[in-house]
């Protein structure tokens, strides 16, 4: 058999230069896709950002007028409620009056009846009086 050769493997200058050329190159590329990543990324984000800012935008408005149609709607509300209190108290005021008017007619009513029972009195009391000083003379 026969004896085994050993090889030894070097790299020439050359070659040893084209791979160091080469990781540069890879080195360059890589931090430049790096970069361009970070650079997309701090795009994206100022975009989504923006976006978002602006949607916060439009519903705090809409929030604010929706606050405000709640304002409004509580005021029609209190409005409404007011103006039942007063056409309340105006029924009770126009009733209490009538009442009042009927009470003042009863009295004056009772009192006229008095009156007239106490002219009836005195007029039969005359009239019988009459009669007996008529008699007696």
């Amino acid at each position: 058999m026969g004896a085994s050769k050993q090889t030894s493997i070097y790299e020439s200058p050359e070659l040893q230069a084209e791979a160091e050329r080469d990781y540069e190159l890879k080195m360059k590329e890589q931090e430049q896709l790096a970069k361009d990543f970070e650079r997309e990324l701090e795009h994206r984000t100022l975009v989504y950002r923006k976006q978002q800012e602006s949607e916060a935008d439009r519903i705090r408005q809409e929030l604010e007028k929706q606050h405000i149609r709640d304002v409004q709607f509580r005021q029609e509300l209190a409005d409404l409620a007011i103006e039942n209190q007063k056409k309340q108290v105006d029924l009770e005021m126009r009733f209490a009056k009538r009442e009042l008017d009927r009470q003042r007619r009863v009295a004056r009513e009772s009192l006229d009846r008095d009156k007239f029972q106490q002219q009836v009195q005195v007029e039969i009391e005359s009239a019988a009086g009459n009669s007996v000083s008529q008699g007696n003379t």
